[in-house]
């Protein structure tokens, strides 16, 4: 496959290069994505204290998933497209019938978090719900991204 050679620009004035991908190639693979697919495993592997974000990297055609914490910066990460960015206590703005059953819920009582804390499958539900909720990416900025890189 052909590849374009391009050069980024990296931290501190340095640059990098590298072999990337056609537009057309990586417009292939981002609609061939399953995006559900991709939050859900973005969820299993967010870290609490920071941003989890699923990128997808222009010279493998990969998804990557890279995770920042307070000021942290990425020394290279122009050849990455995010696709997908969680940050904090993913559970907020969730409901409790977002985990819970009505029978759970009536079960629980008024301890209804703390039984949705001690769920064996918490992650399940917690990425069922998110995949309730989700919208899918956000196209432009995707597209901004993209048009950022090849133009």
């Amino acid at each position: 496959m052909k590849t374009i050679k391009k050069i980024f620009n990296a931290a501190f004035g340095k640059h990098y290069e590298l072999e990337i991908l056609p537009k057309e190639k990586i417009w292939d693979i981002i609609y061939d994505i399953d995006q559900e697919d991709v939050l859900e495993k973005l969820i299993e592997k967010h870290n609490l204290t920071g941003y989890s974000s699923a990128c997808l990297n222009l010279e493998s055609g990969e998804i990557d998933y890279i995770f920042l914490q307070g000021n942290e910066n990425l020394q290279q990460d122009e050849h990455l497209i995010f696709l997908e960015t969680l940050s904090g206590n993913i559970e907020e703005g969730l409901s409790i019938e977002d985990f819970l059953t009505p029978e759970e819920i009536e079960e629980a009582g008024e301890n209804e978090w703390d039984k949705i804390s001690q769920l064996e499958d918490y992650w399940v539900r917690l990425a069922d719900a998110w995949k309730f909720h989700y919208n899918g990416y956000n196209m432009n900025n995707i597209e901004e991204q993209i048009n950022e890189v090849y133009n």
